[in-house]
């Protein structure tokens, strides 16, 4: 009989009991951190998709106009001016390449802190 791959499930159930292992920090191998940061990856990539921050980079503030970004308690990713606090002003931020992001209200460019 063939042995069966073991499931995505089974891996991180794996990935997460090697972790917990007091003491044993020598019996997590470089496979396992790779195998970790690929989930990690995997996750923030699901949490932008979803409006989400993904706690990556630094919140934004447009030099120029003043526009911040801010998370809400659920973990939405909003934008807001200071004259009208946490109201989303559904703007956002463009991501470029080398850590530059376009201010949508402006078009400034904005460099992550």
């Amino acid at each position: 009989m063939k042995k069966r791959a073991p499931t995505k499930q089974a891996n991180k159930e794996a990935i997460a009991a090697r972790f917990e292992q007091a003491g044993e920090a020598s019996d997590v191998t470089l496979q396992d951190l790779r195998q970790l940061a690929s989930h990690i990856v995997a996750l923030q990539k699901q949490i932008r998709s979803l409006g989400g921050f993904a706690g990556d980079r630094e919140l934004l503030e447009c030099p120029q106009c003043g526009l911040l970004e801010d998370v809400t308690f659920t973990g939405q990713l909003i934008t807001w001016r200071p004259s009208a606090e946490g109201q989303d002003t559904g703007l956002r931020f463009e991501e470029l390449p080398q850590g530059c992001f376009r201010c949508p209200a402006c078009g400034s460019m904005v460099q992550e802190d």
